[in-house]
């Protein structure tokens, strides 16, 4: 039986854009929809759902705002504070065990 394993690295939720009836306003909201990696994940777990197999489903995103930072942000500060914010969640105790879980299998596919 063939085992499959997904992990998924998100970028938190994003903060709800509530859209414009300008032309700004139109391509900004479609920014958010093509890099929102958010609903990509509840497209996975839809996907999940519909399997017939057994699929280990690991997502890391950390949850302190970090989906609202824009893809060609340059703002040194905003994307250090991302960073710190990233090492703290990826320090948590859940997450430290979520990777230990996974270490096996990038053993494997390292060989």
């Amino acid at each position: 039986m063939v085992r499959c394993r997904v992990l998924s690295v998100g970028t938190g939720v994003p903060s709800n854009n509530a859209g414009s009836v300008n032309i700004i306003g139109l391509v900004n909201s479609f920014i958010d929809i093509t890099t929102n990696s958010e609903l990509v994940h509840q497209r996975i777990l839809e996907w999940i759902n519909l399997e017939q197999r057994p699929i280990h489903y690991t997502r890391f995103s950390p949850t302190s705002g970090l989906g609202s930072i824009p893809l060609d942000c340059a703002n040194i500060a905003l994307l250090e504070d991302g960073e710190n914010k990233s090492r703290v969640y990826m320090a948590d105790p859940p997450q430290q065990a979520a990777i230990e879980a996974l270490r096996p299998f990038f053993a494997v596919a390292q060989r």
